[in-house]
């Protein structure tokens, strides 16, 4: 098995993302890890640096699984008021499927994941920012409030139902609830 193949570094990134989903950040370690992937626990650590190093790249995986799909919502062209409320409805079912409600404890027990992960989004920041900015120039979105407000005002609420300790069904349900009624004061 070769150390530097992007299938098992990949199978490996999925397979953590799978065993933290299931059982938590702590509630997995690399031995169940090795034996998952079907690897020596030696050739496990010559593919990734460290655990912290590993749980990171779970953590921008999940983020880039969720931005991509964002952004073929974007880029799908068609009515502005549709797309924006497709993304909006998008966004909270897209954060269930990847297990994004673990992003929380990965961030509480690794800080440095978080920073890594709020670097890795900020091109995609630009892509939505500059669509809730096309909204707003159109007037199908308020004017009175900036495109970046706009998006400051939907990470927060993210972020905000994330820290609330929910989970899954609830954390999505929460989040599309909030937005609804975001979307609902936004729209001119």
């Amino acid at each position: 098995m070769k150390v530097h193949d992007k299938e098992l570094e990949e199978r490996i990134v999925r397979l953590t993302g799978e065993l933290i989903g299931r059982r938590g950040l702590k509630g997995w370690n690399m031995d169940l890890l090795a034996a998952e992937a079907g690897v020596a626990k030696n050739t496990l650590y010559k593919i990734i640096t460290s655990k912290e190093d590993l749980v990171g790249r779970v953590a921008i995986h999940t983020v880039t699984a969720v931005q991509t799909q964002l952004v073929e919502i974007i880029q799908r062209g068609g009515d502005y008021l549709d797309a924006f409320k497709e993304m909006v409805a998008a966004f909270p079912r897209l954060l269930k499927t990847v297990g994004a409600d673990s992003m929380r404890e990965i961030f509480l027990e690794y800080p440095a994941v978080e920073k890594r992960v709020r670097k890795h989004q900020d091109a995609v920041t630009e892509t939505i920012i500059d669509f809730i900015g096309k909204g707003i120039e159109t007037k199908v979105l308020r004017d009175d409030v900036s495109a970046e407000f706009i998006f400051d005002l939907l990470r927060a609420i993210v972020l905000f139902q994330i820290g609330s300790g929910a989970a899954g069904d609830v954390l999505s349900q929460n989040i599309a609830t909030s937005f609804d009624c975001l979307v609902h004061g936004l729209i001119a």
